[in-house]
Order: C-alpha cells, then sequence, then structure tokens
C-alpha cells in the first residue's frame, strides 16, 4: 500500500438479470459461465431515512447483488422487464462449492460479497489493474451496470482495510488464517475462495482482499450500502446514479471519478450515491444476512 490512493470509482460490472447459469464458448471452445446479477430476498437491517431515523432496521429485505450459485427462484407479479424491473426473486441459501465447476472455463466467485458482518472485494478486474489493489481506506466503489442506457448501481462499497494479499498458490493458507480466524466465513470461502482458488485464469496474479467500512464503524462518515426495499410482490430496478462525472456509456471496465488531490470529493460521491438510493423511495440496506444464518435478535 506504499502507493496507495483513496480513489472514488464506478465499477461496471454485467447487469443481466440471472436466473440461471449463462454458459458460452470461449476461445477454445470449452463452455465459460457468465456473470450477472440476482434480484433476492433475505434478512438484513436497512435505513429508511438516517435524517429522522439514526437507528438501522432488522426486516425481511430484497436487493440486487451478485451471487453465484443456483437459488430457487419464483415469477413476480410486477411491472415490466424493459423498465428494469425483476423478473424474479430468489431465495438465498447456503453456498456449495461444486467440484464439476471445473469442468467449465473460468470458474465463477462472487465479487463484491455483500453479506455477513462487513462486505468483501477480492478480486474483480485487480489481475489488470494495479490501481485496485492499492485502495486506501476511504475509497469508495460504485459497483454498477449500463441498464437502458444509464449506469445504475447495486453496491456502494467504502473500503476499511486491506485484510490480505493473496495468491492462488498461497491463498488457502493466507485465507485460510482469516476464515480460522473468523474473519471470514465458511459461506464466503465457498461461494468465492473456492472458485477462485479453482481457477485457471487467476494464475499467478496477485489479489487484495478489502473490508468494507459499516454502518456501525464508518470511514469519515462513510458507510457501505445497497439499495434495498421491503419485500412486496413487485421489486424495484436499480437506481441511476446522477453524480457529474459518472459515464452512462461504459459497459464494462471502470473509471475514477475522484482521487485523493481532493479529500473532500469521495465523500461528496458518497453522498450522491446516498441520496440516489432514498429520492427513488428505496432504503439504505447495510447488512445483509450470510445466507442460512439464523435469525438474530433484533437491532445492532
Amino acid at each position: 500500500m506504499d502507493n496507495g490512493k483513496r480513489l472514488a470509482i464506478q465499477f461496471l460490472h454485467p447487469g443481466r438479470e440471472k436466473t440461471e447459469e449463462i454458459i458460452i464458448g470461449n476461445a477454445d471452445g470449452k463452455p465459460c459461465q457468465l456473470h450477472g446479477r440476482k434480484f433476492v430476498e433475505g434478512c438484513g437491517d436497512y435505513i429508511a431515512d438516517e435524517l429522522k431515523d439514526k437507528r438501522a432496521h432488522p426486516k425481511q429485505l430484497m436487493f440486487w447483488c451478485e451471487y453465484e450459485q443456483q437459488l430457487e427462484y419464483n415469477k413476480l407479479c410486477g411491472r415490466p422487464h424493459v423498465d428494469g424491473y425483476p423478473r424474479y426473486i430468489q431465495t438465498l441459501r447456503p453456498a456449495c462449492y461444486r467440484q464439476s465447476c471445473g469442468e467449465i472455463a473460468g470458474c465463477i466467485n462472487t465479487d463484491p460479497y455483500i453479506f455477513g458482518r462487513y462486505m468483501l472485494y477480492s478480486n474483480c478486474r485487480q489481475k489488470r489493474s494495479p490501481l485496485l489493489r492499492n485502495l486506501l481506506p476511504g475509497s469508495v466503489i460504485v459497483f454498477g451496470s449500463r441498464v437502458n442506457g444509464l449506469f445504475c448501481f447495486d453496491t456502494v462499497f467504502v473500503v476499511s482495510r486491506p485484510l490480505c494479499t493473496f495468491t492462488r498458490r498461497d491463498g488457502r493458507e493466507v485465507l485460510g488464517k482469516l476464515k480460522d480466524e473468523g474473519a471470514i466465513s465458511e459461506n464466503f470461502w465457498q461461494a468465492t475462495v473456492e472458485p477462485l482458488l479453482h481457477d485457471d485464469n487467476a494464475k499467478d496474479c496477485e489479489f487484495v482482499l478489502y473490508e468494507s467500512a459499516t454502518y456501525q464503524n464508518p470511514i469519515d462518515g462513510m458507510y457501505s450500502f445497497f439499495p434495498c426495499k421491503l419485500k412486496d410482490e413487485i421489486g424495484f430496478p436499480r437506481p441511476a446514479a446522477t453524480y457529474v462525472n459518472i459515464s452512462h456509456k461504459l459497459n464494462a471496465n471502470f473509471k475514477v471519478l475522484a482521487s485523493d488531490e481532493d479529500i473532500g470529493e469521495c465523500l461528496r460521491v458518497w453522498e450522491s450515491l446516498r441520496r440516489d438510493v432514498l429520492k427513488n423511495g428505496l432504503c439504505l440496506g447495510v447488512r445483509a444476512e450470510e445466507p442460512g444464518e439464523r435469525e438474530r435478535p433484533a437491532g445492532i
């Protein structure tokens, strides 16, 4: 982290609604899975408007996320998918890495992983960008997709600290220590670590595992969140980002929105994204329960 920077980053990831594995053929003819977003239901903590109520409330929520596991899904009777509304709502369940996944080129992992005490960002696009491996605390990553010509986001990740640096060669040992210490969960291991350590495309790559800032432990007032809503039969489209430097033309890769040259700009980006969620009538999800986690007592 000697050359680390505090940045605000617009991060593009595939935005298709994924209800089953999407598989294509790659250059050598082997089948390859594709990432997508899932609209899911699960327990978590949310804030409706922190100016009026600073408490986070535990409830059954629905939200968009990446979770590359086979899930049960049910059709929604809401508005047409063309408006950005989901067609299905999927029920979260514990991850289980399937060894047969190794027969598919590019074993697919979940990143970012938004479940548990804090979110985790571990590998996506880090292979080709040292910038993403050197993010300082207070950096803001807004993960989203181009939907109907606009950049619509599903996760706002505020960096708290790097947990470790690892490669495929030493990952089982390095990440295994974090798992033994309780810093990462068995579900994260199954959903993200195992697929990554079996992925030939990750060979000889260095990755940094980041822990997110939380509502209870923010960085300069900023915490990680995801747009969400109390469960209903309609769902919601992902909100469009309105920050002035956001690009609505990018389909992939990432863009630096602000750097540590202006220490207040990352906060302005974060504030803009928070307002975008609330003005769309949505809530700020500040904790998503680990799939399979038993219901805990109310409160934080």
